[in-house]
């Protein structure tokens, strides 16, 4: 292989920690991102939850493995950031966002918070994680990212900062935000193009796909809008598997009582799968996926069930055009 000179993230969630501490090749990343710390309306981090339970994602940064990996990471010349995540799928999501970005005093409690986490734990900068952007705090999502680049700066300049974009770029400035002054790498999250609750059987991250919007979309729009060296492309490792209607390429998807249901694959359990029910291959999409019969008990009536993933061919087909957009 050529060496490539290009960042390489690997996001961490604290519900898989144990499975990357123990199997995490150093050599392999620029960065690696561990999810997440919550960020509260008033712009505090969340430490601890009403019910007195510790986050797992806080429990997991507080943890003697992770300072142990974070020590080992660091000396083989990796950054270790942590994700700061304020989610607004739901509407009080959405409301706590809009508090928390709306109002000067908690955006700025929060870059305060934030800088002073990175100070005291001596992480390597930080990655954002503000998912989807309410429309009314665009603007002051990029003041946000500024003041926080200042602050970062002021505790040792050139420490990392990360923006991950929904795959659509809804509300997301990528020219504002990506700035001299602003953060070093948009990250687009191309993933879940298809979800659990698609019609449709296919890849949950096509390169191309006329059926639905794909990564192609995606880098393409975000091009117009920020230089290829400040945007990085995130792949999942993990897919999808569904009852469909036959053993085709884009068969619907059935969903009857009786059949079993939709449900998230791992890499593992979907290629264990395909050795024992074959592997395809769809190109325009650059997905592995195999298909089988199924049924939800013995007396259940069986379907088609279609499990779509991605594997070293389709990957290596999205890291290759990533490479050639020069993300």
């Amino acid at each position: 292989f050529e060496p490539v000179d290009a960042e390489v993230l690997g996001f961490v969630p604290y519900w898989l920690f144990d499975a990357a501490a123990a199997t995490i090749d150093p050599s392999l990343l620029t960065v690696a991102a561990f999810h997440s710390v919550e960020a509260a309306q008033n712009g505090k981090l969340v430490s601890k939850k009403g019910n007195g339970d510790v986050p797992g994602g806080w429990a997991m940064l507080a943890s003697d493995a992770f300072t142990e990996l974070k020590g080992e990471l660091q000396s083989a010349g990796v950054k270790v950031v942590p994700v700061i995540q304020r989610a607004a799928w739901s509407d009080g999501g959405r409301e706590r966002a809009i508090t928390l970005l709306g109002k000067k005093k908690n955006r700025r409690a929060l870059v305060a918070n934030i800088a002073d986490f990175v100070r005291k734990r001596g992480f390597d900068g930080i990655n954002l994680n503000f998912e989807p952007l309410p429309r009314e705090v665009a603007d002051e999502f990029v003041l946000m990212v500024r003041e926080l680049r200042a602050a970062l700066d002021e505790i040792e300049p050139g420490l990392h900062l990360s923006v991950d974009v929904v795959s659509g770029l809804e509300n997301f400035d990528l020219a504002a935000l990506t700035a001299e002054d602003a953060a070093d790498l948009a990250v687009i999250m191309g993933y879940d193009y298809r979800t659990k609750s698609s019609g449709v059987a296919g890849a949950v991250a096509p390169l191309e796909d006329p059926a639905t919007t794909d990564l192609t979309t995606s880098v393409e729009a975000a091009l117009e809008q920020a230089d290829p060296k400040r945007l990085l492309l995130a792949l999942p490792w993990y897919g999808a598997a569904w009852s469909t209607e036959t053993d085709q390429a884009r068969s619907k998807v059935r969903s009857d009582d009786d059949l079993p249901a939709p449900v998230t694959v791992t890499y593992q359990n979907a290629v264990a799968q395909a050795g024992v029910s074959g592997r395809r291959y769809q190109p325009d999409q650059a997905s592995a996926w195999t298909t089988y019969a199924a049924q939800s008990c013995g007396n259940c009536t069986p379907t088609w069930r279609q499990a779509w993933y991605d594997d070293p061919d389709s990957f290596g087909a999205k890291f290759d055009y990533a490479i050639e957009q020069g993300l």
